[in-house]
Order: C-alpha cells, then sequence, then structure tokens
C-alpha cells in the first residue's frame, strides 16, 4: 500500500475544490453530497495521478467531466477516512469507465492511500439499488473490492522493472526494495491507524 502524503498540496487542491464548488452552484447537473465533498473527491484524483504517475485534469468543465478521470478509462472514488461502506454510482451517467479506483482520504494528517478497486463489469454485476438520502444509487461494499496491488497497471510497473534490469540478480535485488517499500508503506498506515482509533479510546486488535 503506497502512501500518499498531500500536505504541501493541500492548499492548491482545496482551491481547485472551491472552484469546483462555485460553479456546481450554477449548474444543475452538479452535485454537492456532503459538505467535505468536493475537496475529498480532488485530493482523490490528486493520489490517483501520483499512483499512476498521470497528471489529473483539473480544469473546470460546464458540463462536468465524462465520469472519466484519467486516459486508461478510470473514474476516481473517495471517501474521508473511516466514513465509507460502500462505492456508489450514479444511475443516470451516459458514459461509465472500465475500471473504478476507490482512494480512502485523511483530512486531518493530510494523507491518503489507494484502497481497492474494481472493474465497472464486474460492479454492475455485484451492485444493488439503495439510497442514501440522495436518490437511488448503485452500490457495492468496499470489502468486494479487489486488493489495489491486483490492479493491472501496478501489474504493469512491476513487468517494466523486470525489463529496465538484464542481470537476475539486479532484478531479484530490485524488487526485493520494491516490495519492501509497499511493505513499509502498509506498515506506517497501520501504526498511523491505530494511534487515530486510540485517541477515540478504541484499541484495535491487529492480527498478524
Amino acid at each position: 500500500m503506497m502512501i500518499i502524503d498531500f500536505s504541501k498540496q493541500y492548499l492548491r487542491l482545496k482551491a481547485i475544490a472551491d472552484e469546483r464548488h462555485q460553479q456546481k452552484k450554477q449548474f444543475k447537473s452538479c452535485k454537492q453530497l456532503s459538505p467535505n465533498y468536493e475537496v475529498v473527491g480532488v485530493i482523490g484524483e490528486y493520489i490517483t495521478g501520483q499512483y499512476l504517475n498521470e497528471e489529473p485534469n483539473f480544469e473546470l468543465l460546464i458540463d462536468g467531466d465524462s465520469g472519466i478521470d484519467f486516459s486508461n478509462e478510470v473514474n476516481v472514488k473517495a471517501s474521508e477516512h473511516f466514513k465509507a461502506k460502500h462505492l456508489i454510482e450514479d444511475i443516470d451517467k451516459k458514459v461509465y469507465p472500465e475500471n473504478y479506483l476507490f482512494v480512502i482520504v485523511n483530512l486531518i494528517n493530510k494523507t491518503g492511500y489507494l484502497a481497492g478497486w474494481i472493474s465497472a463489469k464486474e460492479f454492475f454485476e455485484k451492485s444493488e439499488i439503495i439510497n442514501f438520502g440522495y436518490g437511488d444509487r448503485y452500490a457495492i461494499l468496499l470489502t468486494e473490492l479487489h486488493p489495489i496491488d491486483t490492479y493491472p497497471p501496478y501489474i504493469h510497473q512491476k513487468k517494466q522493472v523486470r525489463k529496465l534490469f538484464k542481470n537476475s540478480n539486479e532484478i531479484t535485488n530490485k524488487m526485493c526494495q520494491f516490495d519492501a517499500e509497499m511493505r513499509a508503506n502498509k506498515i506506517a498506515y497501520l501504526e498511523q491507524t491505530i494511534n487515530e482509533l486510540k485517541k477515540y479510546n478504541y484499541e484495535p486488535t491487529i492480527n498478524h
């Protein structure tokens, strides 16, 4: 799991979110589902861009975007830390992506991570229609998402690493370093999560 620190980018991302919010007050096609809806969404796109090594398009569009956030047919869904249980989607979209990525955003610590992914085909096969207070939505539990390290671009990154090194020892060392960094990030996130839970007098149980 790769933890992204967006603290140095927060003010810029907040300004983009505020611009989007002002636009959405003028056009009926836009929705405001929660107080932090816009800033969490913008940060989710930024985190995904860091992961995919691709700049998100933050351009303001009068008609909104098409539901496709990146060039490889991805739609990013994001939620605040500890709040989301479902990945939800509108039922009246004209265009749907090939894949959904779900991002967890921690506005307190200014960090976030990609929590999982699912193809649109599988999403619609498994989803049900639920009204969370904002009208009917397609919804699926986050537990149905696939681990992010099985997402095709992640696997592609590992293949690219292998191509860069002809010597087998170099490949082994590089891949060990790559996986060690992933494990270290996961441990760091678990420690961060435990500390946050303790603030609420909740002692989590971690199964090793």
